[in-house]
């Protein structure tokens, strides 16, 4: 009986240290209205999600809904740029606080952080120079073909598993990529639906292949803990508000250059 007692007390001890210490830890956003503003990560120089204008300012549909967020926050914004394969580590060490770029919400990325709600439904296409006379994805599929794609991208991981025969060259920047498309140094690239039609408009020479190597969706992302929990929920609601307000119909009008139309299925 006595150690019956003994167990149930520290059990008892070691659930409410459990509930004192999640009290104590420091909860994200009410730290950012402290601070004045939200550090977001991105990846500039991909039209038309984020890209440095001719003034060197960050513009595109994901800095739009970045000044979005930071207004009904009430906090300024702070945007990183920085490479795609350091996002997920400059979260997790704690030097941005929140993922806002397109990042494809991923199984194995969601054991390392967590995704917001969906903010944008697309899929990966590929892109050629129209002298290479490819028809769609597939034919990318073969020896001697060399295929480009953004490191540590969904693009990357299907060029593996899809277009296995083809070698896989992959690159910092989208831009970096186009070019190499468009001197000729590489056949194929993959990358964001959104992406590619752009680049296609840009550069004449280039053609968007037929064919969806895989639906996909860009969600947000914070760090796993009791600390950005609210977070997360707050990102949640920004969305499913925004897309209820027309306020996010307007942005992706203004930079996609079509009406949106929502999936409530998906959508919040």
């Amino acid at each position: 009986m006595r150690s019956k007692k003994w167990l149930t007390g520290v059990l008892l001890t070691l659930f409410v240290a459990g509930i004192a210490s999640g009290a104590s830890a420091a909860d994200l956003v009410d730290t950012i209205k402290k601070r004045g503003y939200i550090i977001c990560g991105t990846t500039l120089g991909a039209p038309p999600f984020a890209y440095a204008d001719s003034k060197g300012n960050p513009v595109g549909f994901e800095i739009d809904l970045i000044n979005k967020l930071g207004e009904c926050m009430g906090v300024k914004v702070k945007i990183e740029d920085m490479a795609w394969a350091g996002q997920i580590p400059a979260l997790l060490t704690g030097r941005i606080d929140v993922i806002s770029s397109r990042m494809s919400a991923t199984l194995e990325r969601a054991t390392k952080i967590v995704f917001s709600h969906p903010w944008l439904i697309t899929g990966t296409f590929a892109i050629s120079h129209e002298s290479k006379g490819f028809k769609t994805w597939k034919d990318l599929n073969r020896s001697g073909i060399k295929v480009g794609a953004i490191a540590g991208s969904v693009g990357a991981a299907l060029a593996r598993k899809k277009i296995p025969k083809a070698r896989l060259v992959t690159y910092e920047l989208d831009g970096d990529m186009f070019k190499a498309l468009r001197d000729g140094r590489e056949d194929g690239g993959l990358n964001d639906e959104l992406i590619v039609l752009m680049a296609a408009k840009r550069y004449p020479e280039l053609t968007v292949l037929e064919g969806n190597l895989q639906p996909d969706v860009y969600a947000y992302a914070v760090r796993p803990g009791f600390e950005s929990y609210r977070l997360k929920n707050w990102l949640d609601l920004f969305f499913a508000t925004i897309m209820r307000t027309g306020e996010y119909a307007e942005i992706y009008e203004k930079w996609i250059g079509k009406p949106w139309e929502p999936s409530w299925g998906l959508h919040p």
